[in-house]
């Protein structure tokens, strides 16, 4: 069974501004967790991403901690600390 990435806009900020920053969650193909920030200045047209991976094993244990499927991490994580305005 292929793995599908999920994904998920944790937050980020208003799209009239001449900057732009934003944080999501994504389970990527190997079953890892990832957060990117990511940071635009719009007037230059420049970008800067971060990103942290969790190990899949580590994934792992945060879902059976949180009690949900890998899959579900993003959603449990804008769930306690998500805000998308």
């Amino acid at each position: 069974m292929a793995m599908t990435d999920y994904s998920k806009i944790i937050a980020e900020t208003d799209g009239d501004l001449p900057f732009g920053d934003c944080v999501s969650a994504e389970i990527n193909y190997r079953k890892e967790l990832v957060i990117e920030y990511s940071t635009t200045d719009y007037r230059t047209e420049i970008e800067s991403k971060k990103l942290a991976t969790v190990d899949r094993e580590d994934t792992a244990k945060m879902a059976a901690c949180l009690n949900v499927p890998i899959e579900q991490l993003p959603q449990r994580i804008w769930d306690e600390c998500g805000d998308t305005s």
